[in-house]
Parts: C-alpha cells; structure tokens; sequence
C-alpha cells in the first residue's frame, strides 16, 4: 500500500517544530470525525505491535527479526515488499493476527524507517496508543516531543492521503527522530490482500513511521 507521500516530505517541518518546542507538546486532533455510521477502529493492536517491532526492536536487524519470529508472518518477496518501499530498498513481512493482518517494512535508506500499518474499515477513533508509545520512548532520554504539521496528497493513481507526525528532538533541540501517521482512504477500492478487511467501508490504511534522522 502506497502511501501516496513519503516521511522525507515532512523532514523539513522539524526545524519549525523545534523553534515551537517550548509551548509543549500537543497531539493533533484524530484523523477522522466521528459518525455512527463509520466504522473506526482502536490504535491498540497496532500501537502494540508497532511498539514491539518499531520502537523497542528497530534499528536492530536481529533484534526486529526476534520479534518477528513470535508472531504469525511470512516474509514479503522483494516484488511483493516493492509497493510499500517507496523510497529505497529494504524487507517486509505481513503479520497476521486473530482479527487482523498487518504490513511490516524496514526501509535500508540514509534515515532508517520502520513502519507498520492495517487496513481499517474507516480509519481510527484516534493515536492514544501510539502518543503513549512515543511518550514512553522518549522521556527516559529527557527529549523533548513537538508535533509536525500535517500535510495531504491526493496521487492520481492512488488513495488520498494525509500525514501529520511527531519530531523527538534532544533537549538542545536537535532533531533525531520523527514518528509519522499516514491515512490513506482508498474510497471502497482497496487492494488485495487487504480488501477484507475493509469491511464494509472505504478501505481506509493506517501506517504508524519511526525514521531515525541521519546525522
């Protein structure tokens, strides 16, 4: 699943973010509006996943692999991990859960990017997990969190896209990390072998990112 825009997009935005830094950090609104008629999902099983494979394994080859052998996956051949590495080579897995299937990459770029998404019915009530995650990861370093501006793409070949995403900066304010949420509605046509998990919605794909920022 293409995301339609990549994490470098929003690189940029981290020099801003660490000029803002002081007033605190404070999580964007949830990607979607809430309407009984929409069928959105918790961040839990994703969070969690995302925090074993992403945060705590990742940027450890062996370490990512441990934990990946104890979960249900299978290893993406390089033509089916191509779509969902956009900006370089690197691996894939696809993780099944009880309810669930999920997409796990570990692009091999200058800034190392580890990511995990689902399809949804219609996306997610909110981040809570994954705000706790990064809250978690950060605070025994005593760095600081700012929130990068959200962005949108609408590809022409693709679902529409929006990200927003989360700096880590040391406590000098230099960037180090950037945690990305992308949410691509893919408006009842979503690709296999996602389509049933869409439900009856649009088909909306949730990507959790951690990049680790090249010094």
């Amino acid at each position: 699943m293409r995301s339609g825009m990549t994490a470098a997009m929003a690189f940029a935005a981290l020099a801003c973010a660490a000029q803002a830094s002081a007033q605190g950090f404070k999580p964007p609104p949830p990607p979607t509006t809430s309407a009984p008629t929409r069928a959105y999902v918790s961040d839990t099983q994703l969070a969690q996943l995302f925090t074993a494979f992403c945060i705590k394994a990742f940027p450890d080859a062996s370490a990512v692999d441990a934990a990946l052998q104890v979960r249900s996956q299978a290893a993406m051949t390089p033509e089916q991990a191509r779509p969902y590495l956009p900006d370089g080579s690197g691996k894939g897995w696809l993780v099944r859960t009880s309810d669930s299937l999920f997409a796990v990459t570990v692009e091999n770029t200058p800034n190392q990017t580890c990511a995990v998404q689902q399809m949804t019915p219609d996306g997610l009530r909110d981040v809570a997990g994954l705000v706790a995650a990064i809250k978690a990861h950060v605070e025994p370093s005593k760095g600081k969190i700012v929130v990068v501006a959200p962005d949108k793409a609408t590809p022409t070949d693709g679902p529409e896209t929006r990200f927003w995403g989360y700096g880590v900066l040391t406590a000098d304010d230099v960037p180090v990390e950037q945690f990305g949420v992308y949410v691509s509605d893919f408006k009842g046509k979503p690709p296999l072998p996602w389509t049933p998990f869409a439900g009856k919605g649009s088909g909306v794909a949730v990507k959790f990112t951690r990049t680790i920022l090249a010094g």
